[in-house]
């Protein structure tokens, strides 16, 4: 690493670009969430951050039928329109710290619906307060004719929070992982007809070539472990961003978190040699400016400016950097010892973090920093996990209709939080009747409200489907489990308030066939 690194000058045309591609996935992100919030907020924001960091439940029934409050809704509209000023580059370091705050309110204190890519959006969004990206490809830059420069620190402080801290903390846990340390960290979850919903006459057949599915195993690992010393390299940032896109842009296709695998591949924008982002960003400045000057009420927009941070102003910048390299250091510290990899050397030498990892100031900085653990799509998640579950709605006309969890043919038909709420906290590899119970209730009132069915005259019919997990790699596994049939699990019904469910015990139901 160049010890200019913070005092160097280059053009702010990748800060820019990733400005707008991240800021458009967060915009998908809260528009989904905007879609699905009679589902989420059973509490709002403010009891559910004392619930959080206070460790004090609140008393509440919830109303599976209720909708989001409008407090609610109106935050997620205002945060929408946020995003979209700051995608433009409109007020920027306001709009980015008012995003900050809707991420800590709306997204990250919702557990049952949280997933990983959370705390990369409060991470990142932390850094964009202060990171000068109005520098480039923004109305800020066309009103105030700001300089594009800027210093090249930024570029690798943004890589190393929202790349590189995820990937060190989850080879941690997937050094621990034998399905990992054998090549199918991707093949598994790729072959699960309930972890992925990439079309089996596509991903089949690359999922048989045992070798190249192993490979790609392998090479995440390797990429993973290695790229927080290699990003300290710039002349391999090229070959590393090659890697990288291409990872996840496979994670797009063949598993349902598209939002994670295009919000960090739009970070992989910052390790794109500067004279190509310069490049797009100066002719697209070209375009972009001529439009602004033919729209007459944008040279009289006011422009509301806070205080900027550059990192090459001794004092204000060498503060910043010490803290947040502070903070890094000891945040990480905890996590990685809370790692599987961590908890066994934390053993030999005698040392607990888990009192201090439970602690209030851990907590609150988590849920500020983005700093977390990230262990995902692991053994735990897929062991024993055979079996998938659809619903399926009929009413007395004679209706009958899949309710969207899952499609027809088994795989997913969520992405994103609502997945995951559904795939590890309504069903798992355990089930929990109590847990399933409660996820069904909600899940099923939300969707005979949207599609304006009868409560009480809805019949809710449960199929089951089972599907082998044999953590070794083998041929057909996805398109065989496709193939295979459902058999009736159950019944539910509503009557008033009333949630009843029916059902089989999902082994047995798997010992019969």
């Amino acid at each position: 690493m160049r010890l200019d690194l913070f005092t160097e000058k280059v053009h702010s045309g990748g800060l820019g670009i990733t400005r707008i591609l991240f800021t458009f996935v967060l915009i998908l992100e809260v528009c989904q969430t905007f879609y699905y919030r009679d589902l989420i907020y059973t509490r709002n924001p403010f009891e559910q951050l004392w619930h959080i960091f206070f460790h004090r439940d609140i008393v509440y029934t919830p109303d599976p039928f209720a909708t989001a409050s409008f407090m609610v809704s109106a935050g997620l509209v205002l945060w929408i329109a946020c995003l979209v000023l700051l995608c433009l580059g409109y007020c920027t370091r306001l709009m980015a710290v008012l995003s900050f705050v809707a991420t800590s309110l709306f997204l990250v204190p919702y557990q049952a619906f949280e997933y990983h890519m959370d705390y990369i959006y409060q991470g990142v969004g932390l850094l964009l307060i202060f990171c000068p990206t109005h520098r480039s490809l923004s109305i800020d830059r066309y009103l105030s004719g700001c300089r594009p420069e800027v210093s090249r620190g930024w570029y690798h402080l943004l890589v190393f929070v929202g790349i590189a801290l995820v990937y060190t903390d989850s080879i941690f846990h997937k050094l621990a992982s034998p399905m990992w340390i054998h090549g199918l960290g991707l093949w598994q979850p790729g072959s699960l007809i309930h972890f992925t919903w990439a079309p089996s006459g596509l991903s089949q057949p690359l999922l048989n070539v045992q070798w190249l599915a192993l490979a790609l195993g392998y090479l995440t690992l390797l990429f993973e472990s290695l790229f927080i010393i290699l990003m300290w390299f710039r002349r391999l940032w090229f070959p590393l961003t090659l890697v990288g896109v291409g990872l996840h842009l496979g994670i797009v296709a063949a598993f349902p978190i598209p939002w994670f695998g295009l919000g960090v591949t739009g970070l992989f924008v910052l390790m794109i040699p500067i004279k190509y982002s310069q490049h797009v960003a100066e002719k697209a400045e070209r375009v972009l400016f001529a439009f602004y000057a033919k729209v007459r009420f944008i040279e009289k927009l006011p422009v509301f400016k806070l205080p900027s941070l550059p990192l090459s102003t001794k004092q204000r910048g060498h503060l910043f950097l010490g803290a947040f390299v502070g903070l890094c250091l000891i945040q990480g510290c905890v996590i990685l010892a809370l790692s599987p990899v961590g908890r066994v050397l934390s053993e030999r030498i005698h040392l607990d973090l888990r009192p201090l990892a439970n602690s209030a100031p851990f907590l609150v900085i988590r849920h500020f920093s983005g700093l977390t653990p990230h262990g995902v799509f692991m053994d735990a998640h897929f062991k024993g996990y055979n079996h998938v579950l659809k619903i399926e709605a009929s009413n007395p006309p004679g209706q009958h209709r899949i309710l969207p969890m899952t499609k027809p043919n088994g795989q997913p038909g969520y992405i994103g939080r609502v997945w995951v709420n559904w795939n590890f906290r309504t069903l798992s590899a355990e089930i929990d009747d109590d847990q399933l119970k409660r996820g069904f209730a909600h899940h099923t009132a939300f969707w005979l409200k949207k599609y304006k069915l009868d409560p009480e005259t809805t019949t809710l019919t449960i199929y089951s489907k089972t599907t082998d997990v044999p953590f070794k790699w083998e041929k057909d596994l996805l398109s065989n489990a496709i193939k295979s049939e459902w058999k009736k699990a159950g019944t539910a019904s509503w009557s008033g308030d009333n949630f009843r469910l029916n059902m089989l015990p999902i082994e047995s139901i798997q010992s019969t066939e």
